[in-house]
């Protein structure tokens, strides 16, 4: 559990500071999405390096229950997925990003990233 608390407490930090990063520069945001999809050795490097670390969250902390326990598990699980995508089919990531890089996008996902981070925060420093 102190495990748990410790990470609660970094995705909690992050996820609120990045929530509303994206909330508050959302053009930003978006051109370095667009020049770093751009780029594809970065992008599957960024790839390999996401799958790597999620990797070592979901091997050591894959613990599923229904509290914020479970929602950083899910964080890690999201991660590796998302890496793994990145590295084994990174031509899928053209087709997200003209289905998904709107500025509606960065909206929706800070409001979901400081909600996250509201949440483990709380749990983390404050529980």
């Amino acid at each position: 559990m102190e495990l748990s608390l410790y990470l609660a407490k970094v995705f909690g930090i992050f996820f609120l500071i990045g929530g509303f990063a994206l909330l508050l520069n959302k053009k930003t945001y978006h051109k370095a999405d667009v020049k770093l999809l751009n780029n594809q050795p970065v992008t599957i490097l960024f790839g390999m390096f996401v799958m790597l670390a999620a990797l070592f969250l979901v091997m050591k902390h894959n613990i599923w229950e229904l509290s914020y326990v479970g929602l950083i598990t899910l964080i890690a699980w999201i991660a590796f997925a998302k890496g793994a995508i990145i590295v084994v089919i990174p031509d899928l990531l053209d087709v997200l990003r003209k289905k998904t890089f709107g500025n509606s996008w960065y909206v929706v996902g800070g409001v979901i990233w400081v909600v996250a981070g509201l949440y483990l925060t709380y749990h983390g420093f404050f529980v």
